[in-house]
């Protein structure tokens, strides 16, 4: 199988603040994942009591503790 290239935007890409943006590249299923482009925005007085807004990493944090557990589960 051929290496692929995958790019997977988590929020705002093209706009200023609160984008977050992953690369992966290899075979499917073993890529190796790079996270670029991570901004944070500050808040204006529409949304009171938030000084700063980012994008959530949830997704690759679930992603990265399911890989762990599936590596640690397989190995002899």
């Amino acid at each position: 199988m051929k290496d692929e290239f995958l790019f997977c935007p988590l929020g705002g890409s093209g706009e200023i603040g609160m984008n977050m943006n992953l690369f992966g590249y290899g075979q499917p299923g073993d890529h190796k994942w790079i996270m670029v482009d991570i901004g944070v925005t500050f808040a204006d007085d529409t949304i009171p009591g938030i000084d700063l807004i980012y994008p959530d990493p949830g997704f690759i944090q679930e992603k990265k503790r399911k890989s762990f557990r599936n590596n640690f589960n397989t190995r002899s």
